[in-house]
């Protein structure tokens, strides 16, 4: 019986995002300090693609328009979407997974498929 490994990435664009920016001398860890949305379009509407785990409790949802966002926090800072570069970095992520299992998939934009059929036994089994 296969036995594969789901794994869900809720702020992966965001994750990556941080990772990817560069250190600045006003801003040295390159991240900005403050949690941010990432913004992509919809047509003529910009929309929240991706949202800091230290906004969610302000009630700012991926969907939601970015002018509904700006209503519940005025001043929301917001990045552009960059979904190309942030599915690259995911690649990154599953080829860096093949040390654990010869199979892995990527099922954009957040999430990784891991099989781990028949290699339980070398991590001490699948608990």
């Amino acid at each position: 019986m296969r036995r594969v490994i789901s794994v869900y990435l809720p702020f992966w664009p965001i994750e990556a995002r941080r990772k990817r920016m560069t250190p600045t001398p006003m801003n040295p860890s390159g991240a900005p300090d403050k949690p941010f949305a990432i913004v992509g379009q919809e047509g003529q509407k910009q929309v929240i693609v991706a949202v800091d785990p230290r906004l969610k409790h302000d009630g700012i949802q991926p969907g939601m328009s970015l002018t509904h966002a700006r209503a519940i926090i005025p001043h929301i800072a917001t990045l552009p979407a960059e979904p190309l570069a942030d599915a690259k970095a995911l690649e990154r992520l599953a080829a860096g997974c093949l040390r654990f299992s010869p199979l892995v998939a990527t099922s954009a934009p957040d999430s990784l498929w891991i099989d781990a059929t028949g290699v339980a036994h070398l991590f001490g089994g699948e608990q």
